[in-house]
């Protein structure tokens, strides 16, 4: 199965408006099952625009951060009550404000029960 969204979202604070922002996106997965075995692919980038808040008083333009977020995952269904898993997400901030920009890799393996 297959599936794609795409989203705008306005947040405004209950105070002077400082920590409004504006972030629009677009996202997606495709899923593949064959037989007990599952994979997952997901992608997702969103863009933020702060209107208040500037990146330094030397850098006096407004902050904005890109974010991207990909994602995989293999499950195994040992039967209808027990199934394990591997995923990685791999995740990048990019920003016009040093301290907001990253990247991250993280992988986990688990066990899912369920009753």
């Amino acid at each position: 199965s297959t599936s794609l969204r795409a989203f705008s979202v306005w947040r405004e604070d209950n105070g002077s408006g400082y920590y409004d922002f504006n972030r629009v996106g677009a996202g997606g997965s495709v899923q593949y099952r064959e037989g007990a075995w599952r994979t997952r692919l997901s992608a997702r980038w969103s863009r933020y625009e702060y209107p208040l808040q500037l990146v330094s008083v030397t850098d006096p333009v407004p902050r904005a951060r890109d974010e991207l977020d990909l994602g995989l995952r293999l499950e195994y269904e040992w039967n209808k009550h027990l199934r394990s898993f591997g995923e990685y997400r791999y995740e990048r901030s990019d920003s016009n404000q040093s301290l907001d920009t990253y990247q991250s890799n993280v992988g986990w393996l688990g066990v899912e029960w369920s009753f």
